[in-house]
């Protein structure tokens, strides 16, 4: 029973050891798509990233965070061990903007390699989600939007989960119906920037109207969806292509997927 119970522990232990190896820190999201990077640091309203600085030999960024009752400094890896690596040796990362949205501070990063890539790669991590991040709107905006050259990253803090479907029941049969309509919209709000508006059907997030603004979009040019995912369970992102208007979308904000 002694050597089952010793077994036992040595292979929890082995299990915990492999699984943390290389992770993000929890309350971190980490998302890249080809020479883009985002990251996302759980934030209460009162806290705020006020320096970002980027360690290439190492692959860690350097974040002091104010608390409001103090200035923390917080080093985060961005080597995984097991199965992909999200920098390459040969790769160099450069910080662009420190933003904020509601739950959380978020870095803008690009990657630059001496042998360009061309391809569409992306990779997920996500750490366990801090406690206490409100899930209402608070004091910042629940979007944001990174370009790059004729590419746009935007991503949004999804709203409280709501029902996605609703049940009739009749002679004691009960038929499920759920709301699976996908639109994409742009529109413009009321301080003039472009608002791309998506309502999904989603099973898990609910059918809801998803908006992200699109500040750095010209009024020349529009947008066409390359794809859409979740990053963990609050976090919404969309992968866009930067086009220029023609006379057939002049006066036609309705954008497609490609």
């Amino acid at each position: 029973m002694t050597n089952i119970k010793g077994q036992l522990i040595l292979f929890i232990s082995l299990a915990l050891v492999i699984c943390g190896c290389g992770k993000p820190s929890p309350g971190f999201k980490i998302y890249r798509n080809s020479d883009m990077v985002l990251i996302f640091l759980a934030l209460q309203d009162t806290s705020g990233i006020v320096d970002a600085t980027i360690d290439n030999d190492n692959n860690e960024l350097q974040l002091d965070i104010d608390t409001g009752q103090e200035v923390v400094n917080h080093i985060m890896s961005l080597k995984r061990k097991l199965f992909v690596s999200l920098i390459k040796p040969d790769e160099t990362l450069e910080i662009k903007e420190r933003v904020r949205i509601n739950g959380y501070g978020i870095v803008h990063l690009t990657v630059s390699s001496p042998i360009p890539n061309r391809g569409s790669m992306s990779v997920n991590w996500t750490g366990i989600k801090k406690p206490g991040i409100p899930q209402q709107a608070g004091l910042f905006s629940n979007s944001g939007a990174f370009r790059v050259d004729d590419r746009i990253l935007a991503y949004c803090r999804i709203p409280e989960h709501e029902e996605s479907s609703w049940k009739i029941s009749k002679f004691g049969v009960t038929v499920e119906v759920t709301d699976t309509t996908t639109f994409e919209n742009l529109e413009i709000d009321t301080e003039g920037n472009p608002v791309l508006e998506i309502l999904t059907g989603d099973e898990e997030i609910g059918s809801q109207k998803l908006s992200f603004v699109l500040k750095e979009l010209q009024p020349h040019e529009t947008v066409e969806v390359e794809n859409k995912q979740k990053l963990g369970d609050d976090v919404f992102l969309v992968n866009l292509k930067v086009v220029p208007k023609n006379n057939q979308n002049l006066n036609d904000d309705i954008l497609s997927d490609r």
